[in-house]
C-alpha cells in the first residue's frame, strides 16, 4: 500500500525540472494529509528540495541585514471565515506588543481577506505564479523578519522550502504552530521551536523526525471571570435541546466509531427533546440519514455558520455532545466555561484539553451524565491553568521572545487512553478521498503515477473520485458551450 508513496518520492527526487519536483512534493503531502499510512513527516524530502533550490542560479539572495529588529510575521497557506485554525492564528497575532504582519501564501476569498485584515497591521499575498517563483517570493518577503510564525496546511511544501533557503542570523527564529497534529505535515525540518497544541499531538510527534525544540502551547479560550454554574439549575426534562457541531470530517464513522449510537439513545430515552447538529450537510452525510427520517422535525441538521451566529445559537442548548469519533478540539471546554452542560464519548483523539474528563467511555454512562449531571469546580479551574487565554499568551510569548519552552500540561491533566493508530491503515487497497485538483496534476506532471494511484484506491474510493473526475469534466465542456453561446 505505501508502494505508491515510494514512488511518488522517488519521482521528486529523479525530476529534473524544478517546478515539477515542487509540485509533486504538493501532491505528496496532499494525499498524505488524508490517508494515514504511518507517514507523518519528510524532513529528508524538505531538505533535498531545499538544497536544490539553494543551487538555482536564478534564486533569492537574502540580504541578512535586511531584518528589522523585533519585526513579527504570521505565515497562512489560506485562511477562512469560520473555522477553528483562523480564529487561533488571529489570537497568536493579537498577543504581541505591537501590530505585526500576515503573508498568505495561497489564495483566500475576499471575506477571508476582509475578516484577517483587521488583525493584521499588513496582508501581503503571493499571487499566481510557478512553483519556485511561489518559494522565491516568499523567501523574499520573509527576510525582512525577526520572528516568522508557520500556519501552514500539511501539504505547504513551498513555504516550508521558503523558510529552509533564509540566510539567517542567529535572532531571526521560526516557530511552527502544528494546526493539523493529527495527520502528515511538512515543515519538520525548518522550525527552530515546533508548537504543541495537544497531547495526542505530541505523541504523533513523537514519530516524526522534528528538527526545533518542542514547546507546549496549548489552545486559547476566552473564559469568563465569573464561574458560570447555571448548569445547576434544574431542567424540565420534557424540552430538552442538546446540539453537537462540527464539521462532516469529525462525525464521519471510523472503525465502527460514530456519534449516531448516542444521539438514538438520546432521542429514545428523552421523547420530547431535540437535538441539533450544526456545521454538517444533510445532503452528503449518510450516517445522519437514518435518525432524520426516523425522528424528523426532533433532528435537526443545520449547515456551517460564522462564529459569532454559532455562539448566539448555543444559547439556547441545555446539553452540548461533543463531536466524535474525533472531538472539536477545544469548543468543547469554550461551552463548558460558558455554563453550558457538556457531555460526550472519549474519543481515541484526546488530550486537547480538561474538559476530556467530562466524557464518558460508554453510551451508558454518557446516559447517566446526562441524567445526573455535576458540574465540576476542578475541571473548570485546569481549563482555565491550560487554556486560558491569558495562560496560552504566557506561554507563546516567552518562547517567541526568549525561547523559554514549556512541558506538556495536558500529559498531567489528562488521564491517556487514545490511540494515534486510529486511522492507520495497514494493509489492503488505499482507503482515501482523493481530490480531483491532486488527481488531474499529478496525471499532467505524470500520467503513470496517477493510474497507479487510481488502481491502488479500494474499490468504493476508485469508485467516488472518477465520478468526481467525470462531473469536474462534464462543468467543464458545459461551462466552454456557454462561453462559445
Amino acid at each position: 500500500m505505501n508502494m505508491i508513496f515510494t514512488e511518488i518520492q522517488s519521482a521528486i527526487l529523479s525530476e529534473p525540472e524544478l517546478d515539477a519536483a515542487l509540485e509533486l512534493a504538493h501532491i505528496y503531502g496532499n494525499l498524505l494529509w488524508f490517508a494515514d499510512v504511518g507517514i507523518y513527516d519528510a524532513s529528508d524530502l524538505e531538505q533535498e528540495l531545499i538544497s536544490r533550490c539553494t543551487a538555482t542560479p536564478n534564486r533569492v539572495v537574502v540580504d541578512v541585514d535586511a531584518v528589522v529588529r523585533g519585526a513579527v510575521i504570521h505565515v497562512v497557506t489560506e485562511p477562512y471565515v469560520t473555522g477553528g485554525h483562523t480564529r487561533l492564528m488571529e489570537k497568536l497575532a493579537g498577543m504581541h506588543d505591537r501590530p505585526v504582519d500576515l503573508l498568505i501564501t495561497k489564495r483566500a476569498s475576499k471575506a477571508a481577506l476582509d475578516r484577517v485584515s483587521r488583525y493584521f497591521k499588513s496582508v501581503v499575498q503571493i499571487g499566481l505564479c510557478t512553483p519556485l517563483e511561489r518559494v522565491f517570493k516568499t523567501t523574499d518577503v520573509l527576510s525582512r523578519y525577526e520572528k516568522i510564525v508557520l500556519h501552514l496546511h500539511p501539504d505547504d511544501i513551498y513555504t516550508v522550502v521558503a523558510c529552509g533557503l533564509l540566510n539567517r542570523r542567529a535572532e531571526q527564529k521560526v516557530f511552527f504552530v502544528n494546526h493539523a497534529d493529527h495527520v502528515f505535515s511538512f515543515g519538520c525540518s525548518v522550525a527552530d521551536y515546533y508548537f504543541e497544541l495537544s497531547s495526542y499531538g505530541r505523541r504523533l510527534d513523537a514519530l516524526k523526525k522534528i528538527k526545533g525544540v518542542k514547546s507546549f502551547l496549548g489552545i486559547p479560550i476566552d473564559v469568563p471571570e465569573k464561574k458560570y454554574e447555571s448548569a445547576k439549575v434544574h431542567l424540565n426534562s420534557e424540552s430538552l435541546h442538546f446540539i453537537t457541531a462540527a464539521s462532516d470530517i469529525k462525525f464521519k464513522p471510523v472503525k465502527g466509531l460514530s456519534l449516531t449510537v448516542l444521539l438514538n439513545r438520546i432521542l429514545t430515552e428523552y421523547p420530547n427533546c431535540k437535538v441539533s447538529v450544526i456545521g454538517s450537510n444533510i445532503k452528503t452525510a449518510y450516517w445522519w440519514w437514518l435518525l432524520k427520517v426516523k425522528y424528523k422535525k426532533r433532528f435537526l441538521v443545520i449547515p456551517i455558520m460564522p462564529h459569532s451566529e454559532y455562539l448566539a445559537t448555543m444559547q439556547g442548548a441545555d446539553f452540548f455532545v461533543d463531536s466524535y469519533p474525533i472531538p472539536g478540539g477545544t469548543a468543547f471546554a469554550e461551552q463548558f466555561v460558558l455554563g453550558r452542560r457538556c457531555v460526550g464519548l472519549v474519543s481515541p483523539l484526546q488530550g486537547y484539553s480538561p474538559a476530556d474528563r467530562l466524557k464518558r467511555t460508554t453510551v451508558d454512562q454518557v446516559m447517566n451524565s446526562i441524567a445526573d449531571y455535576k458540574f465540576s469546580t476542578e475541571i473548570h479551574d485546569l481549563i482555565v491553568k491550560v487554556n486560558s487565554t491569558a495562560n496560552v499568551e504566557s506561554r507563546y510569548l516567552r518562547c517567541v521572545e526568549d525561547g523559554i519552552i514549556c512541558q506538556n500540561l495536558l500529559d498531567s491533566y489528562c488521564d491517556w487512553s487514545g490511540d494515534v493508530g486510529l486511522f492507520r491503515q495497514k494493509d489492503g487497497a488505499l482507503a482515501v478521498d482523493v481530490s480531483t485538483s491532486a488527481y488531474f496534476a499529478l496525471k499532467k506532471l505524470n500520467y503513470r503515477l496517477a493510474i497507479k494511484l487510481l488502481l491502488s484506491l479500494r474499490f468504493d474510493k476508485k469508485l467516488k473520485l472518477l465520478l468526481k473526475v467525470l462531473l469536474a469534466k462534464y462543468k467543464k465542456t458545459r461551462s466552454s458551450r456557454l462561453d462559445v453561446i
